[in-house]
């Protein structure tokens, strides 16, 4: 889901979120309003999702322009818990950046560089589980 969007000097592409089985994700407008919940294809069906929002089901997504916030999900004990948000803002270049991560106890965030644009992961912390 890789989003390049054209810019004075270029192509120029928005951050993206690369989810892990169990983990879902919800994309904010910057009015609050939930524009897009992202599931990973090898979770379960999710139940009681808003219908205002449009539900995929990918292993990412990209935020775009006039979004305001990302919040990562995993399921635990058949409900989700929030192990992450963080703040979409439009950089200089015209693209969509993801920053202010908060990360909950027990993960890890990481941003690897992908074609200018990063790809962040949220992973477990290895070690003995709750």
């Amino acid at each position: 889901m890789s989003k390049a969007t054209k810019a004075d000097r270029g192509m120029t592409r928005n951050d993206s979120i690369g989810l892990c089985r169990e983990q879902h994700a919800e994309l904010y407008t910057g009015d609050g309003v939930l524009r897009l919940v992202v599931d990973h294809p090898s979770n379960a069906r999710l139940i009681g999702t808003c219908a205002q929002a449009c539900l995929v089901r990918a292993v990412d997504l990209t935020v775009e322009a006039g979004d305001g916030s990302a919040i990562v999900y995993i399921a635990r004990g058949g409900s989700a818990s929030r192990i992450a948000t963080a703040t979409a803002v439009q950089r200089a270049n015209g693209a969509v950046g993801l920053v202010e991560w908060s990360i909950e106890p027990g993960f890890d965030h990481t941003a690897t560089a992908e074609d200018g644009a990063e790809v962040h992961r949220i992973t477990r912390i290895a070690g003995p589980q709750r």
